[in-house]
């Protein structure tokens, strides 16, 4: 069951779970800690005691109407500050 951003449960020592990381608007999934594999936004872990997976997330790509003409800004949010591409 999950809170918030945290999910809890009991499982069998030995079962192999998928979690899958559904990022919300405006974020992109860009990595995983703490599983044996990962297949696109899925950890696969298997069940060895406590077991943490954590995936972590950014913003993503903006895109945003063009300013003087017809065309997209494509922007990304980044900590320091943003990178605009224009596309006609």
């Amino acid at each position: 069951s999950c809170s918030g951003n945290t999910c809890t449960g009991s499982y069998a020592y030995g079962t192999v779970l998928t979690i899958t990381a559904i990022p919300e608007n405006g974020y992109v999934l860009t990595g995983w800690s703490g599983c044996d594999s990962v297949e696109g936004s899925n950890c696969i872990v298997t069940v060895r005691g406590g077991v943490s997976p954590v995936a972590f997330f950014d913003t993503g790509p903006v895109a945003v109407p063009a300013l003087g003409g017809i065309g997209l800004v494509l922007c990304i949010i980044l900590g320091i500050g943003m990178i605009c591409l224009k596309r006609e």
